[in-house]
């Protein structure tokens, strides 16, 4: 299950066992336990999502365990992914690590919170060149960022104490390949340029 924050573009993924309406509740009051009540009515005031029979039970995403209101949630028209296309589009991204059709069996939460930490560090051109954790910062503050994403963090530190040559050698291609583009204005194709974030991935 993926989520994204459309102002800022910040994309963040659940492994969840079944598409069963009560695994998908049992998500979103884990997520409220993690922000907390308040926090979680500060970044999730609406919710728009299709109308897959996962999320049927909506007065169970709405309301948590106590009755309290949180969110709102709203329903696409059928076959109109075009009403939400950020994520569609932040999809995109999640396919150059796991392609269509290959199985998410043998991935951990450990992998996906790690592969979304590297999509959220690439810097969007419709963003003035930041990236979606920058502008997801500004707005809500590190602190929640840190909250929702504890392991993230602590990996990240991780990779740079173990794996420091291979970590600054990719960081350093990155840099060279935005010099690169400023000077040059060449445009480069966007599955390129990320393949070096990948890079990072499989290195660390």
């Amino acid at each position: 299950m993926t989520f994204i924050f459309p102002i800022s573009n910040l994309m963040f993924g659940r492994l969840i066992p079944n598409k069963k309406s009560k695994t998908i509740v049992n998500e979103f009051n884990e997520l409220q336990d993690i922000l907390g009540l308040q926090n979680f009515k500060l970044i999730f005031p609406a919710i728009l999502t299709d109308r897959g029979n996962e999320f049927i039970d909506a007065d169970g995403i709405e309301n948590d365990e106590y009755g309290n209101a949180r969110t709102r949630i709203f329903y696409c028209d059928p076959y109109s992914s075009s009403q939400k296309p950020e994520i569609e589009r932040n999809h995109e991204f999640f396919r150059f690590y796991v392609p269509s059709g290959e199985s998410l069996n043998d991935i951990t939460q450990e992998q996906v919170d790690l592969m979304f930490s590297h999509i959220n560090s690439y810097n969007r051109e419709a963003r003035g060149h930041h990236t979606p954790y920058e502008y997801f910062a500004f707005i809500y503050g590190k602190e929640i960022y840190r909250a929702r994403t504890p392991y993230t963090l602590s990996k990240v530190n991780l990779v740079w104490q173990q794996n420091l040559p291979s970590f600054f050698l990719a960081c350093l291609l990155i840099y060279l390949l935005h010099v690169y583009h400023r000077i040059n204005s060449v445009l480069i194709h966007q599955k390129q340029y990320f393949s070096i974030y990948k890079l990072i991935y499989y290195v660390t």
